[in-house]
């Protein structure tokens, strides 16, 4: 169960079914990139996060963090450690005045609270291999649509991720 840190290389939206995807990769040193797609609220909380735009009003992540604060629990990491059917696990670890806790998350709501509390992002290295040979099938609004994911993230999926196409998702 080995740990690999990573961090957030970029928040864009995929060409082929126009969702939102996370693309983490190693903090350290050369590896494999990891997508993760995510609904839209969520990517706008962790671009809020990332690019420290302040909200009117706290946003779900936000009122959690502030939470844990006031209880003196704090986020140690957030741990990417499975990949199930095409579907990520996420864990929130967190040391709190009662012992180390672990909870369970979504991924995009573990990333969003990772970037507000300065927490490292990890990714189990069997995630990141399955991650890269895993075939995943995915709803369009039409029709299911297959995403092969090999490599360093599909050829044509990062070919078609221009920092010019989305600016302003560049992390």
């Amino acid at each position: 169960m080995a740990l690999v840190e990573m961090r957030i290389a970029l928040i864009t939206t995929d060409p082929q079914l126009g969702t939102h995807v996370v693309i983490l990769e190693p903090r350290e040193g050369t590896g494999r990139a990891v997508p993760i797609w995510i609904g839209q609220p969520e990517a706008l909380a962790i671009v809020a996060a990332v690019q420290s735009i302040r909200m009117a009003r706290p946003m779900t992540h936000d009122l959690f963090k502030a939470a844990l604060d006031d209880l003196g629990a704090k986020v140690e990491a957030v741990d990417v450690v499975a990949l199930r059917d095409g579907t990520y696990y996420a864990a929130v670890r967190l040391s709190t005045p009662a012992g180390p806790k672990t909870l369970d998350a979504r991924p995009s709501d573990a990333l969003a609270l990772a970037v507000r509390a300065g927490a490292p992002i990890r990714v189990e290295e069997e995630v990141i291999a399955a991650a890269a040979s895993a075939t995943m099938t995915l709803k369009s609004s039409e029709d299911a649509s297959p995403l092969v994911v090999a490599g360093d993230v599909t050829d044509d999926l990062l070919a078609s991720l221009t920092e010019d196409a989305f600016p302003k998702w560049k992390m």
